[in-house]
């Protein structure tokens, strides 16, 4: 531990009983919390066990047997204490260790409450021993716990005792007013750094796009108060830079703003500044030098010089000083506004919603705001493809650092400068360390969404009298033909992206609003590797105009490797749901496009476990990977969309094999190989009906619990039945449809469940009478009806959707009945004429 903190004794959980790591494990242990790991492998010759402890939720999970057990630490006090809280399932979780270790301190130090951030702010009073959640208000108890820990080597307890007792009596260490923040690092073995050197760190290289030019009148700061003056420029060159400033360790991060203005119609110089944290309107001076533009220039150049160490007059040669404010190159163009009062927009009306909804700049500003990118002092597109280029560059120094198992000090400052390169607004909470494997990709996602947003707002600019929205369509590489909705090919679709929807992703439900023919306008360079089939492939709706622009790419080469499971290429799924996951739709934002392409993918390479290190090592005889799935489609078709491309259909059942993945992946690393005239290009609504948050949130309601574990549980139903499983085999698979706090229920109780009945009574009584949610679906079934202004295909979903609560193995026939007893009478008496015998034939 560092010098602040002693080591903890380690235990996990066995039934009701704990039992204490050995010496070498919780000396292992001790190292990972002292290096701010967030998972450690705890060494162990037993062939059955692969034992992982993840730190940052306290709990171990045998990756042979997928047996999950709670951790926990204790400090030496006079003898060895532990402090948890009681989660909403009713179950003590203990704390992080450092949070063990400061709880016990503040409670031999007599302090009556403690402050701390681990996502979410939380006080905790020691008196009453209560933690209270201060965004939500909701508390939780609190327990110091005395432990059996026995330590033979009364050298090692004596040292314990000496190192927790000399902070007790140690009068700098104060927590009265301490506010503790526990940012979850992992700077050594990461799911990055598992694998020693796994991280490509290529030569940078810049983005092929040049930025614009700069006008020759640019507003000020938006803040500033004089509307009269534009930002002074000399040869060219503005007089003005945005700077900022990230220290982690202080939770500092600040921007400035400095500029030279100049009057728009006379000589007239002022000196604006502008201050503060990110997130804030900080404070702002303005200074009027009259007529001395050289005075004016002298205080903006002192002032530059100040903030970051370098001259303003070698500003091209700028080179960021570390402790100082780092240089952000930001497009200071105006936005302006189209005039657009006579052009009209040549769009079919479906493609002209589309065309709305992506190149809706509300709708991008609320993206990035949810991935916490500071729009306000960089607003959207303006932050340059230098200054994104930039930002890879310092993600790609991160990813180097946690390869190679570097030192925490020197990861947080690759955080720093990449927080600096790309500014972010955290509020008043310290910008967390980016430790994981999942954190590079989220900001990955975020510098692909800043590269198309630029290319988005350039293309929207009003330099031209012809209507933006013409305009973004007729820069893109394809043409878009929206299909007829009462089509066949419409209707096969539709039934696709139900039957191919993961039971693991049961909190929402998609609806399927248009489709699209894409049509590539150039020459085809398509790849044709033989093995074809229609797969699916998802995106943020901030990167969909590159996409239609400039196809589907390959990361960049100054990204950095992310350990993608299959080395950097493009993946496509079998599964709708499994890539609608990449739209990262929201209850506010809740509409994603998807892709169904055809993939040539040749001689495929099958895999069950990853290797990051393609396509480097990949074989030249293959041409794709396949990354094998437990779950995947019951067939493949042809003739259906495509002659020779196979299209994946459902019920999806479960494989058998021993594959960590959970649903298929396919992956190239040519983008040829994707045949352009081949693609449908889907829009849909998600509809979020669950949202099970973990200890801290609000605990969501029984009936909403009750709808996600039935729709679960009839998902797994569906698969039982269609393999004819035993009771040994639902036990067995049945971990793989649960998640949240049935998943946890099951892992605690798994021992104890020796019948398929004996898991569904179980698993009925931990949320209520499932029951009672069958027969209000079924009660809603009986009056259901197409209300005015539903579409049909609306309707369609919604009572499919109450045919599946109330029986999933619910006849087709019977599914027609109630689609035919509640649809509109126009339809209902045009589908008279036609023999109507399931939902596919009600659909078409």
């Amino acid at each position: 531990m560092s010098d602040e903190e002693p080591d903890f004794v380690w235990q996990h959980q066995y039934g009701k009983r704990w039992i204490s790591y050995s010496g070498d494990c919780t000396e292992v242990l001790n190292k990972a919390v002292k290096r701010w790991q967030k998972t450690v492998s705890i060494p162990d010759n037993d062939p059955k066990k692969n034992i992982i402890v993840y730190l940052d939720e306290m709990y171990q999970i045998n990756k042979v047997s997928s047996k999950r057990q709670k951790v926990r630490c204790a400090v030496y006090s006079e003898d060895f204490y532990t402090w948890s809280w009681l989660d909403d399932d009713g179950e003590w979780s203990s704390y992080k260790p450092r949070l063990v270790f400061l709880l016990e301190l503040a409670y031999q130090k007599d302090v009556t409450e403690i402050t701390f951030y681990d996502n979410g702010n939380y006080k905790v009073y020691l008196t009453s021993q209560v933690q209270i959640n201060e965004e939500s208000n909701y508390s939780h108890r609190v327990r110091r716990e005395k432990v059996d820990a026995s330590i033979t080597s009364l050298f090692k307890r004596a040292l314990f005792e000496s190192k927790f007792k000399e902070m007790c009596f140690n009068s700098s260490i104060s927590l009265t007013k301490r506010w503790i923040n526990l940012p979850s690092l992992s700077t050594v073995h990461s799911s990055l750094s598992s694998t020693p050197g796994n991280i490509h760190v290529p030569t940078p290289s810049t983005f092929q796009e040049i930025d614009e030019t700069l006008d020759e009148y640019l507003p000020p700061d938006h803040e500033c108060p004089v509307k009269t003056f534009h930002v002074y420029q000399e040869n060219g060159f503005p007089c003005a830079a945005t700077l900022s400033y990230v220290n982690m360790s202080a939770n500092n991060n600040k921007f400035s703003i400095l500029q030279v203005l100049k009057h728009n119609s006379k000589d007239g110089f002022k000196f604006w500044q502008r201050f503060g944290r990110v997130g804030t309107q900080g404070q702002s001076e303005l200074k009027d030098f009259g007529t001395n533009l050289l005075n004016a220039k002298a205080a903006f150049e002192t002032k530059f010089l100040e903030r970051t160490g370098n001259s303003w007059s070698d500003i091209k040669n700028f080179n960021y000083i570390y402790g100082k404010y780092n240089l952000l190159r930001i497009d200071l163009n105006p936005e302006k506004d189209c005039k657009i009062e006579t052009a009209k927009v040549q769009l079919e009306p479906p493609v002209k919603s589309l065309m709305d909804l992506i190149c809706n700049k509300k709708v991008m500003d609320e993206i990035l705001k949810e991935m916490f990118y500071d729009s306000t002092n960089a607003p959207l597109g303006k932050l340059t493809f230098k200054q994104i280029t930039d930002g890879y560059i310092a993600l790609n120094k991160i990813a180097e650092v946690i390869s190679r198992n570097g030192e925490a000090e020197e990861l947080l400052k690759r955080c720093e400068e990449f927080y600096m390169k790309i500014p972010h607004n955290f509020g008043k909470k310290n910008p967390p360390v980016i430790q994981t494997k999942e954190d590079i990709e989220q900001k990955m996602e975020l510098l692909k969404a800043l590269s198309n947003i630029r290319l988005t707002m350039t293309v929207l600019s009003d330099a031209y009298p012809e209507h933006p929205l013409n305009r973004c369509y007729n820069s893109f590489k394809y043409s878009l033909v929206p299909l007829e909705q009462s089509g066949k090919e419409f209707a096969t679709l539709f039934q696709t992206l139900l039957e191919t929807h993961g039971p693991t992703h049961s909190t929402y439900n998609m609806t399927l609003t248009d489709v699209f023919r894409c049509h590539e306008k150039g020459p085809s360079t398509y790849l044709d590797c033989g093995n074809k089939h229609l797969l699916w492939h998802g995106s943020r709706i901030t990167n969909w105009v590159g996409i239609l622009q400039k196809g589907l790419k390959i990361a960049p080469p100054e990204a950095p490797s992310t350990g993608d499971y299959f080395g950097n290429g493009l993946y496509f799924a079998d599964v709708c749901s499994k890539s609608a996951n990449y739209c990262q739709a929201t209850k506010r934002n809740n509409e994603g496009l998807l892709l169904l392409c055809e993939v040539s993918l040749g001689n495929q390479l099958e895999c069950q476990d990853s290797d990051s290190t393609f396509p480097q090592s990949l074989n030249p005889s293959y041409d794709s990977v396949f990354g094998k799935g437990r779950v995947a489609p019951s067939n493949f078709q042809t003739g259906i969309l495509s002659f020779d491309a196979k299209i994946p259909v459902g019920p999806l059942v479960q494989d058998f094999s021993s594959a960590f993945l959970q649903y298929n992946e396919y992956v190239v690393y040519n983008v040829n190989q994707v045949l352009d005239e081949s693609r449908s290009f889907f829009r849909v609504y998600t509809g979020y009906f669950s949202n099970i948050r973990n200890g801290g949130a609000h605990r969501p309601s029984e009936e909403r619990m009750g709808k996600t574990l039935s729709n679960g549980l009839k998902s797994t139903i569906v698969v039982v039945n269609f393999n004819k499983w035993d009771d040994m085999m639902c036990l067995a698979n049945v971990y793989f449809f649960l998640d949240g706090t049935a998943r946890q229920w099951y892992v605690n109780n798994e021992d104890a469940l020796d019948s398929w009945e004996a898991f569904k009574n179980g698993l009925s009584g931990l949320f209520g009478d499932r029951q009672k949610y069958t027969r209000r679906a079924e009660e809603q079934l009986k009056f259901r009806a197409q209300r005015s202004g539903e579409s049909t295909q609306s309707y369609t979903q919604s009572v499919l959707g109450l045919c599946q609560e109330v029986n999933p193995l619910m006849k087709e026939d019977e599914k027609v009945s109630h689609l035919m007893k509640g649809v509109a009478e126009d339809i209902y008496q045009a589908l008279l004429k036609r023999e109507i015998k399931d939902t596919v034939n009600f659909i078409k």
